[in-house]
C-alpha cells in the first residue's frame, strides 16, 4: 500500500474538507510492503505537533493512483493493482481517541491487516478493503519458534479469544521465530496452522500489559503434527 498522509482532528464530526486537521504528510508518498512488517516490525510514518487536548479522529490516507496499491501472487513477481474504493480515498477512519498532555509525546501504532484487507473479485481481480486498528505502543505479547521443517507449508500463527483472531503473523522463513505483539492484556489461545498439518493449539496463554510471554525456544520449537 502507498501511504500519503495521516490526518488528526479533535472534532469527531469533522469532514475531510472541514478545518482543524493536522496532517503528517509523506512526500513523496511511501509504498510499504505490509508483509515486511510482521513479528513486531514497525515503519515510522512521521510526527506532528499538536496542542494539548482530546483528539477524536485519526485517518490514514492512501494514494489512489495507478499501481499505488498492489498484490503479488505467491511464486510470481508481477504487481497486480487492487481497486481502491473512492470512499477510503479521503482517509481510512480509525477507531481511536487519544489525549495529548502539555509537553508530552503520544505514540500510535497502526496495525494494517494485509490478509483481511485484500478481497478477491469475481473477475479475477482484487479490491482493497482496509482493516486497520490502533494497537498499544508498549511492546508486549507472545513469542516462540515453530519447527523449521514446517516452514515451507504456509505456516500461520494467531492469537485468538473465543475463536476470534486478535492478531496473526507468519514466522521467520529461516528461523521459525514468531512474535504476536502489542496485544491487550488477557489470555489467548495460540493457534498454529500449516498446509498438510493438523492445527496446534496452546490454550489460555497469559499476556501482561508489558513483556513477552515465551511459548518455545529455537532448541525446543513447536512442531506441527501431520
Amino acid at each position: 500500500v502507498t501511504v500519503s498522509k495521516v490526518r488528526i482532528n479533535s472534532s469527531a464530526s469533522a469532514s475531510d474538507t472541514d478545518g482543524g486537521w493536522t496532517d503528517i504528510t509523506l512526500s513523496p508518498a511511501r509504498k510499504i510492503n505490509l508483509l515486511n512488517l510482521n513479528n513486531g516490525a514497525l515503519d515510522a510514518l512521521g510526527t506532528a505537533s499538536l496542542g494539548a487536548g482530546h483528539y477524536s479522529q485519526l485517518r490514514l490516507v492512501l494514494d489512489s493512483s495507478a499501481n499505488a496499491n498492489t498484490v503479488v501472487k505467491t511464486g510470481t513477481t508481477a504487481e497486480i493493482a487492487v481497486d481502491t474504493p473512492s470512499a477510503i480515498q479521503s482517509g481510512i477512519k480509525l477507531v481511536n481517541e487519544f489525549d495529548v498532555a502539555a509537553g508530552q509525546r503520544v505514540d500510535l501504532v497502526l496495525d494494517f491487516d494485509a490478509c483481511k484487507s485484500i478481497v478477491s473479485k469475481g473477475n479475477g481481480g482484487y479490491s482493497l478493503k482496509p482493516v486497520v486498528k490502533v494497537v498499544p505502543t508498549v511492546l508486549n505479547g507472545i513469542s516462540g519458534f515453530v519447527a523449521t521443517t514446517a516452514l515451507s507449508h504456509g505456516v500461520s500463527v494467531s492469537a485468538q479469544q473465543n475463536g476470534v483472531i486478535i492478531a496473526s503473523t507468519a514466522p521467520n522463513a529461516t528461523t521459525g521465530e514468531f512474535d504476536l505483539t502489542r496485544l491487550p492484556a488477557g489470555n489467548y489461545d495460540v493457534v498454529i496452522t500449516a498446509d498438510g498439518y493438523a492445527a496446534n493449539v496452546v490454550g489460555a496463554v497469559p499476556v501482561a500489559a508489558t513483556g513477552m510471554t515465551s511459548l518455545s525456544t529455537s532448541a525446543a520449537p513447536i512442531a506441527p503434527v501431520v
